[in-house]
């Protein structure tokens, strides 16, 4: 599972969009705030705006596994996103992830859910503010 999210990773860095809804199945879902969205399009729409213009969004799974079935498995870890035309250091927000995967008819792993939660909002630190 390690594997196929690093796979994940890398082709969307490299590609945007395109890398990250190749890794989705068909009837894949993504949280969003406000809810979920399902299907490739909707996928596309909702990420698309995030990585252009120099956005990022990379991620490093930290644990995942396999279900006793072989098709079905699931990854955690974290990721850090930049939002768009920011060269700015502070605007990279930190947050943790899982993704449940499931096995397409070639074998392929696709992700099915991904769910990504930003961290909380950094405490001042006393003195400042």
């Amino acid at each position: 599972m390690l594997e196929a999210d690093r796979t994940f990773n890398d082709v969307t860095a490299r590609d945007g969009a395109d890398g990250w809804v190749s890794f989705f199945a068909e009837d894949g879902r993504m949280m969003v705030p406000g809810g979920q969205i399902q299907g490739l399009e909707a996928i596309r729409g909702a990420i698309t705006s995030g990585l252009s213009d120099g956005g990022t969004l990379t991620w490093d799974p930290e644990w995942g596994e396999v279900a006793e079935s072989g098709d079905l498995g699931f990854t955690v870890g974290r990721y850090e996103s930049r939002p768009p035309g920011s060269d700015d250091p502070d605007a990279v927000s930190p947050g943790q992830y899982v993704t449940i995967w499931r096995k397409d008819v070639s074998g392929a792993w696709k992700v099915l859910l991904d769910i990504g939660a930003p961290d909380p909002a950094r405490p001042e630190t006393p003195g400042e503010g």
